[in-house]
């Protein structure tokens, strides 16, 4: 149970990590995949999130082991979890290698911000 708890904590941290170091600044107004990919980064850090703290309830009542229903739905949630990683990077992707969002050649932005960034 620890070893699967410390696994969700990476899992959660590095999650509002990359929300919080995101690139909407040079993606705004550059890229339509945006949107989608912030909005699967968030609900990827607040799923894993939950994950840590059912983890953590669990840990401290003491339990060993999932009752059949639970470790049914923990899997779903779990397998869910590993679709909405995949999916944000997928639109991650196509932002940087089709829009050219933060990508330098030469040093020169490709796809530069569009509008006021201060």
């Amino acid at each position: 149970m620890k070893q699967g708890l410390w696994i969700w904590v990476g899992a959660a941290l590095s999650a509002w990590l990359s929300v919080a170091t995101g690139p909407e600044e040079d993606a705004r107004g550059n890229t339509a995949f945006l949107e989608t990919h912030s909005t699967l980064a968030d609900i990827t850090a607040w799923v894993v999130s939950i994950m840590v703290v059912v983890r953590l309830l669990l840990l401290l009542r003491g339990k060993q082991s999932f009752a059949k229903l639970n470790l049914v739905i923990y899997l779903i949630v779990a397998i869910v979890s590993c679709g909405l990683v995949l999916g944000t990077g997928y639109y991650g992707g196509k932002m940087v290698y089709e829009d050219g969002i933060s990508v330098k050649v030469n040093d020169v932005m490709v796809n530069p911000p569009k509008g006021n960034h201060d």
